[in-house]
């Protein structure tokens, strides 16, 4: 009895060595763990690795990047969060998919301040239920885009503020023969033809879905009524609806269209002489309305989220502050040529000359509002699918305005029903 006893002790102390000795190490894993973190983000968004270096220096904080494309990386999350897993602790989050992965439960909530807010307004777009869920880094704010040598060969001296300038102005660059086709949108089925739909809907008429995430069918149709008017009247490309958007965007550095409204990347590749071949002579302006320049625009913003299934969300949190602060945003404007999201950053990069013709961006940037009333929907990929198949039917006539309208108007019920 006594040497069972003894044996039993000795067994005892032997376990209680080693679960001590496990918890030593279990701690020393987990201290390491949450010191070196995975970032999964597109090439254009990855941080130099000097810049990481400093980062690991400041905050003690190791990253991994994980340069992955944008629609593999959509991929990726669904797969690993699905299984419970972290695809990496930290995550590019597209303003387009905020809406889905908070309501698969894939993101943990991020501390913003009142300043981040006030100083990003594109925070909107990653606000549910009052909590945020990525911080963004790269702006996409829309602008209108004219090119002022082109507007003055059609002898127009002035630039567009309301859109019968606009009408105005391209009726007289067709009439004169300046540029065979004035305007540049995006017509295939793809998602830049749904963000051009959205961008005017919304901002010529204030509004492009109801409170109950219904088609505002008042705005839809006068939305589609303008991309018929343009493309029969020859300012939009009709080619446009089998052309790659991006190619259509660019089509104003090429000189081949005289005006965009597009993303906030032309202030600046406008005037690379690299890329653009009317260096000079793209001047930006704010967005129009039916009375003047209008009262706010859009941003499809990029951003960076953490997994919820993150083991190391203390250190991936470090990594999101440092990566959206003031001084990194200015950093990856020089190193990658990034539009950053915050308005002071802006302020400065266009005082000091950095950003030419950057007068426009920031205050662009500071009137940036949100176009759906509750939020990204989780279920916006279909939507924009529907839009996008839909304005591509009406440019190719196969649909009327009024018939689009009706049918997108139902598509878009069903999907909410779903």
């Amino acid at each position: 009895m006594v040497k069972r006893l003894l044996r039993m002790g000795i067994v005892g102390l032997l376990f209680a060595t080693l679960l001590v000795g496990c918890s030593k190490n279990s701690s020393k894993n987990d201290s390491s763990s949450s010191n070196e973190i995975s970032v999964m983000i597109p090439d254009w968004g990855a941080p130099t690795q000097k810049m990481l270096n400093q980062f690991e220096k400041e905050s003690g904080v190791k990253v991994n990047v994980q340069p992955t494309s944008w629609d593999d990386i959509k991929s990726k999350v669904s797969i690993a969060s699905n299984g419970k897993q972290a695809p990496a602790d930290v995550f590019e989050v597209d303003w387009s998919w905020v809406g889905e992965f908070e309501k698969a439960n894939w993101l943990a909530k991020v501390d913003v301040s009142k300043d981040d807010a006030k100083d990003i307004p594109s925070l909107s777009t990653f606000k549910i239920d009052g909590n945020y869920y990525a911080m963004p880094y790269s702006n996409d704010v829309r602008i209108l885009y004219a090119n002022k040598k082109m507007l003055a060969d059609a002898g127009v001296n002035e630039m567009p503020t309301s859109w019968d300038d606009m009408d105005n102005d391209m009726k007289a660059l067709k009439d004169k023969n300046v540029v065979k086709y004035p305007l540049q949108f995006p017509l295939r089925a793809e998602e830049k033809t749904t963000t051009s739909f959205l961008t005017y809907a919304y901002l010529r008429n204030g509004v492009i879905f109801n409170k109950n995430n219904s088609l505002n069918k008042k705005s839809a149709l006068d939305t589609f009524k303008y991309i018929d008017n343009a493309v029969k009247s020859g300012y939009i490309d009709p080619d446009s609806v089998s052309t790659d958007g991006m190619d259509t965007f660019n089509g104003l550095n090429q000189g081949k269209g005289a005006m965009l409204i597009g993303p906030s990347s032309f202030t600046v590749s406008s005037n690379n002489k690299k890329v653009s071949k009317v260096v000079g002579q793209i001047e930006p302006l704010t967005i129009p309305s039916n009375d003047g320049s209008a009262p706010k625009t859009i941003a499809y913003t990029e951003a960076v989220g953490i997994s919820k299934f993150s083991k190391n969300k203390k250190a991936a949190a470090k990594f999101v502050k440092w990566y959206s602060s003031a001084k990194v945003q200015k950093q990856l404007n020089k190193e990658l040529n990034n539009i950053p999201t915050r308005t002071s950053v802006l302020q400065q990069l266009v005082d000091d000359k950095t950003i030419k013709n950057g007068d426009i961006l920031v205050e662009s940037n500071k009137i940036v509002a949100m176009p759906f009333p509750n939020g990204v929907p989780d279920n916006y990929g279909k939507i924009s699918s529907a839009i996008f198949n839909t304005v591509n039917k009406v440019a190719r006539q196969k649909l009327s305005p009024e018939k689009a309208t009706d049918q997108l108007y139902k598509e878009i019920n069903k999907i909410n029903k779903d």
